[in-house]
């Protein structure tokens, strides 16, 4: 599930052409995981502002959280889990380069100075991910406290509702809205981006991509 295809009718000098201008970047498995985790987010969300006890909202509430781990579950044991864990690893781990860029950026927030050759992901999307996976675990938790009404577990719960719909509508502003991020996007709907992009927010990432290629 993690491999990358050329399109019908993309052969000899089109192929050339195209890995020229596009470079792989997420495989199939990536961006199922995605996909599932985003839209069963947003659906847990939007059913959770219309929660009527024991109504029919509650249980596809309930079942957007059950489905969001039955996903990853899948995508691990039938798609390719080391495309995966690498991709999960990568977004997670934050080496002591990214604790310097992120101090120097709240040190001084409006330096314009270059940036480094980032690998796959920056430490602004390592730190989003982290933000993100902390607001959905308390969402989840907090959740099966109100769920067995556990007063205090439901006003923690709606905190963290409010700060993962925020998140949610941060990453869509990125990847949508933003210009320097945008690109990024087509990473994820058709696992490939743009080389010069690449080249201009990822030049670690890209130059592996490259010799990986030439390896092969």
């Amino acid at each position: 599930m993690g491999d990358f295809s050329t399109s019908p009718g993309e052969s000899g000098g089109g192929q050339a052409a195209i890995s020229r201008s596009w470079v792989p970047r997420f495989g199939r498995t990536e961006r199922f995981t995605h996909w599932w985790m985003v839209v069963l987010m947003v659906a847990a969300l939007l059913t959770g502002l219309g929660l009527d006890e024991g109504g029919i909202m509650s249980w596809v509430h309930v079942g957007s959280v059950v489905l969001i781990g039955l996903g990853l579950l899948l995508a691990a044991l039938l798609g390719d889990h080391r495309a995966l864990y690498r991709a999960i690893r990568a977004l997670l781990i934050i080496d002591r380069r990214d604790v310097v860029w992120l101090r120097d950026r709240a040190r001084l927030p409006g330096d314009r100075r270059p940036e480094p050759e980032w690998g796959v992901f920056n430490p602004g999307q390592k730190l989003f991910a982290w933000a993100l996976s902390l607001s959905v675990t308390a969402m989840i938790l907090t959740g099966v406290g109100a769920w067995f009404s556990l007063a205090e577990a439901g006003d923690l719960h709606g905190a963290s509702v409010v700060a993962t719909g925020v998140l949610l509508s941060l990453h869509l502003f990125m990847a949508l809205a933003n210009p320097s991020t945008r690109p990024s996007f087509m990473g994820i709907l058709f696992g490939r981006v743009n080389r010069r992009w690449a080249a201009a927010h990822h030049g670690e990432w890209l130059r592996a991509v490259d010799q990986t290629s030439q390896n092969t």
